[in-house]
């Protein structure tokens, strides 16, 4: 059994390592993605500082025109990322489904009774499923918080003053109501 574990490891490190160019794609895309959403701060910033006290439509339109591209851009590259995620997800399925399929019908004969509890194909599904959801790109999104929070204050002082006073009322009420949840819970069970 120890030996079929070991074997079952080395499958899926090489199953990764085939799908690391798909995986290095959607964190490019990622990438762009994070840096297209400063697009409309840039923007603001831009329309305050040059066009008002220029009173210029031109530079207002130019500008337009370029936020509106930045935008059709990263609306593009986000359902790319979206359908390669769905692929990956997909690949990752048809290489793992046979294996896993073969894994639980082993089981199923040495040892009836835990067909309820233990079901690789399941568990696979639940992976595939996972990977094709809009968790990933959340997860994949959340290092860029950093860097949003470097970059504002060097946009503009006042980006930096506000982002980082929404992220401390946001954390706030995100605390307050799983605290709230948690209470509720709690009574529900007992």
């Amino acid at each position: 059994m120890i030996e079929n574990d070991h074997v079952s490891r080395w499958k899926f490190a090489e199953l990764l390592g085939e799908l690391r160019l798909g995986l290095a794609v959607i964190a490019l895309l990622s990438a762009v993605v994070n840096i297209l959403t400063l697009a409309g701060s840039i923007y603001l910033m831009l329309v305050y500082d040059r066009v008002l006290p220029g009173q210029s439509m031109q530079t207002l339109l130019s500008l337009f025109i370029m936020v509106g591209v930045a935008y059709a851009f990263q609306g593009i590259f986000d359902v790319l990322r979206s359908r390669m995620l769905a692929d990956v997800a997909f690949e990752f399925d048809r290489k793992t489904s046979t294996h896993a399929q073969k894994i639980e019908s082993r089981m199923a004969l040495e040892y009836p009774t835990s067909k309820d509890r233990i079901s690789p194909t399941r568990d696979l599904d639940r992976i595939r499923s996972f990977i094709a959801s809009p968790g990933v790109p959340a997860l994949i999104d959340l290092p860029w918080i950093i860097f949003f929070m470097a970059v504002l204050p060097l946009v503009h002082s006042s980006l930096g003053i506000v982002t980082m006073v929404g992220m401390i009322i946001l954390a706030a009420l995100t605390w307050q109501a799983e605290r709230v949840n948690s209470r509720h819970m709690e009574a529900v069970t007992k």
